[in-house]
């Protein structure tokens, strides 16, 4: 069970190499670009020798700048697409096809969006599936459990790397190990990769309401030969666990697709000292 530390460190690198290769669908074809000013509007730029040629990228809508001449006047058909991406909110009057001009416009726009959206909350919400061989419980095969859950995040949009989590989780019993719970939780989370397309995050778990039932063999007595059957106990309570896991979201169309590896490392809790597994992969959308 250990190779799923190095799956999760895999699955990391993969997308922030790919993120880091910059490359774009243009017109159904994949590009490689410059990304000169990065935010809400980011420009991009492609060079080669003489040849320089500007696209303006909102969200997954990435269009190239131009300005065709017909009979002798220039269409400025890059002010149009500029007008839309930017939602008429600022004037392009004066905006020339050049890196110097265009910088110039969309650091201005972005800075004109961040001071609109400072202070502004932000939020989440996702659903996720995994497995978990609740080494927090008595577990003496290792068993995993399926288990499915659901999150709300909220962050401010000034501070992205910090992040408040509400999330509950079900986990279903199996037939070796009739262990299952139903999990509400507060976390928290530092994002210590963060952009647009890809977080990487410490998820620290500080307090939980747990509701769990388990079935446990017990010798029937009076009974001629060896027989057992199976009795209950249920309980419920809060905690204070300060969990530690890891996490990742990647960006795909309006949403993320989520992986956890959770409850690595327990700071008041007694674990059964098995590996710890307790993988989740899920989709999670902005609110």
């Amino acid at each position: 069970m250990k190779v799923f530390a190095p799956l999760f460190f895999l699955f990391f690198l993969t997308f922030s190499f790919a993120d880091a290769q910059n490359i774009y669908p243009v017109n159904g074809q994949e590009r490689e670009l410059d990304v000169i000013v990065e935010g809400p509007l980011t420009l991009l730029w492609y060079k080669d020798g003489r040849e320089q040629r500007f696209f303006s990228k909102r969200d997954n809508d990435i269009v190239e700048l131009t300005n065709t001449q017909e009979n002798g006047k220039y269409l400025e058909e890059y002010k149009d697409v500029l007008t839309r991406h930017t939602f008429n909110t600022i004037s392009t009057a004066d905006v020339k096809l050049n890196l110097r001009s265009l910088n110039n416009f969309f650091v201005k726009y972005n800075e004109q969006v961040e001071k609109t959206e400072k202070g502004k909350m932000e939020s989440r919400m996702g659903v996720f599936a995994g497995v978990d061989n609740m080494i927090f419980t008595t577990n003496p095969t290792n068993v995993w459990h399926p288990k499915v859950g659901i999150e709300y995040e909220i962050f401010e949009s000034t501070l992205p790397r910090h992040s408040g989590v509400l999330m509950g989780q079900y986990t279903f019993k199996s037939n070796e190990h009739r262990y299952q719970s139903l999990q509400l939780s507060l976390n928290y989370r530092f994002k210590f990769v963060q952009s647009r397309r890809f977080d990487a995050y410490v998820n620290a778990k500080f307090f939980a309401f747990t509701t769990s039932k388990f079935e446990y063999l017990i010798a029937v007595e009076d009974s001629e030969v060896p027989a057992y059957i199976y009795d209950k106990k249920s309980t419920s309570g809060v905690s204070a666990p300060f969990l530690f896991g890891l996490g990742a979201d990647y960006r795909v169309g309006s949403g993320f697709i989520t992986l956890g590896l959770l409850d690595l490392l327990g700071v008041n809790i007694k674990s059964n000292k098995e590996f710890p597994l307790n993988l989740t992969l899920g989709y999670k959308f902005e609110l």
